[in-house]
């Protein structure tokens, strides 16, 4: 298997992509105009606005003033310390953005900050070191600095040079945004949070990559210094210099991140998926083309949906209507290989079953915009 990570910039955004064995695996995208959407992870020194007796929480000044405030919603359940009372109006609290709001609400916020690795995850305010619900296995941790650590699944595969590597970059991000906390006014944006090029390493998982370019310098001092913390072990990114033929048309990128545009996705045989966002859920119909085994036709179906359910960063709840099978046990072993392809998902999506209409119920933490 062969790996690579592939950066560059258009004059709209800036591309983040991992490839195996020359194919799309994972993208991340980030648009390069100022924008004042809210990113999930961004952090704020923000300034209590009012309370809400009826949500049960206060609302907080992100950024700007009058109508062009900009608001989140902090319930009482994500204050600090636990069983604090509510701060009082005017006062700077620093939160995070937990996710992306509905349409026409605030977004969420929480004081419980994390910092998140690739194998590690870094909570400052909350002590103690702990594994997250989907470790595997559990590890003896080298000595960490400062407190407040979650080792994520693919720690156990890391050496202890790179978990301490990644352990005090996280440190001295806290301790520079701390640092900012004192000289800043609120209300503040402190962090953007992780940009397309760090989630990209972040989401790596548990292989690093054989091979990393860039098409510019810009993009090539920023993986490395990325490399250093997240990936020690990988070889050294190098400068993208085919001079005329751009880093994203290597093995048709250009093409296949076109393709994510489509609701339409070929299966092999004529088969294909019809993948339509609505606004309550992510439905998906497969079409088994000219197969004469639905089972294997709904297997092939199953891998694809996994990997686009990645690339398009679709979130929420989603309902599948594969192929109907008479065989119960062709059910579960479709349910079986659906749960393996999702399973390293850096998205924590479940699958729950199939419904008695024969529709596969999943759901998959939303993680910023859907790609479209």
């Amino acid at each position: 298997m062969t790996t690579e990570l592939l950066f560059d910039a258009t004059e709209t955004s800036v591309r983040a992509a991992l490839t195996v064995n020359g194919r799309l695996s994972l993208l991340h995208i980030d648009s390069i105009a100022e924008t004042s959407e809210i990113v999930v992870g961004a952090i704020y020194l923000g300034r209590v606005e009012r309370p809400s007796n009826a949500l049960k929480g206060v609302f907080v000044t992100l950024a700007g003033r009058g109508e062009s405030r900009l608001s989140g919603l902090l319930l009482d359940s994500d204050l600090r310390p636990i069983g604090a009372g509510r701060p009082a109006s005017g006062q700077p609290v620093l939160v995070q953005v937990k996710s992306i709001p509905g349409e026409g609400k605030a977004p969420p916020l929480t004081m419980n900050v994390t910092l998140p690795g690739r194998r590690l995850a870094h909570t400052p305010l909350t002590p103690g070191v702990t594994f997250s619900r989907r470790a595997t296995e559990k590890i003896t941790p080298p000595p960490l600095p400062s407190d407040g650590w979650i080792l994520r699944r693919h720690a156990a595969d890391a050496s202890e040079n790179a978990l301490c590597a990644e352990a005090e970059a996280l440190s001295a991000t806290w301790a520079d945004l701390r640092r900012r906390t004192t000289h800043l006014s609120p209300p503040v944006r402190l962090s953007t949070g992780p940009d397309a090029l760090e989630r990209l390493f972040l989401d790596l998982g548990a292989h690093n990559p054989d091979r990393c370019f860039c098409a510019d310098p810009e993009r090539l001092a920023r993986a490395t210094a990325l490399t250093e913390i997240y990936a020690s072990d990988s070889p050294t990114p190098q400068l993208w210099t085919e001079n005329g033929f751009p880093l994203f048309e290597r093995h048709d990128l250009e093409g296949a991140i076109a393709e994510l545009r489509q609701s339409r996705v070929a299966l092999p045989e004529e088969g294909s998926l019809i993948i339509e966002p609505t606004a309550a859920l992510i439905s998906i119909d497969v079409n088994g083309g000219a197969r004469a085994n639905p089972l294997q036709a709904n297997i092939d179906a199953a891998r694809e949906i996994a990997r686009q359910i990645q690339l398009r960063n679709l979130g929420g709840v989603i309902v599948i209507d594969f192929i109907n099978m008479r065989r119960r046990e062709d059910n579960e072993k479709l349910l079986e290989t659906l749960k393996a392809e999702v399973a390293d998902d850096p998205g924590a999506t479940q699958v729950y079953g199939m419904s008695r209409l024969g529709l596969v119920e999943m759901t998959r933490r939303r993680r910023g915009a859907p790609l479209k």
